[in-house]
């Protein structure tokens, strides 16, 4: 059983919403896919929260945003941030990367899901 009161730490319907969709995505998924080259790739909760953000409508998308800025002003972004905006070529992946970011600082809050995240890692790792 994973603690749902650990995504208590962010507010806003549709922040919350991104939050809930990506936990149950990464719950129900196995913990990596093969290539066909039989390259392992894991299915760890960075990949499935960008996958589910970028899936939303723009409408979608703003409203997270929209919560991100405007209900949320104690958020602090923990990682260093060479680790959080790898992929900011455009002011899109930049937000991407930051709306990504506090969603997975929320659903890593729960250890069994942190856990979970490291053993897919290692998964992948090893093969």
């Amino acid at each position: 059983m994973h603690n749902l009161a650990a995504y208590t730490k962010v507010e806003g319907t549709a922040l919350e919403k991104l939050i809930r969709a990506a936990r149950d995505d990464y719950v129900s998924c196995g913990a990596y896919e093969e290539t066909p080259e039989g390259c392992r790739t894991p299915n760890n909760l960075r990949i499935i929260v960008i996958e589910r953000f970028e899936a939303m409508s723009a409408l979608e998308r703003l409203s997270v945003v929209d919560d991100l800025l405007h209900r949320n002003h104690e958020v602090i972004v923990i990682r260093h941030q060479a680790e959080v905006f790898r992929d900011r070529d455009t002011p899109s992946t930049f937000i991407t990367d930051l709306v990504c970011e506090v969603v997975w600082q929320a659903l890593v809050c729960d250890p069994g899901l942190r856990i979970e995240d490291e053993i897919r890692e290692a998964l992948a790792i090893d093969r």
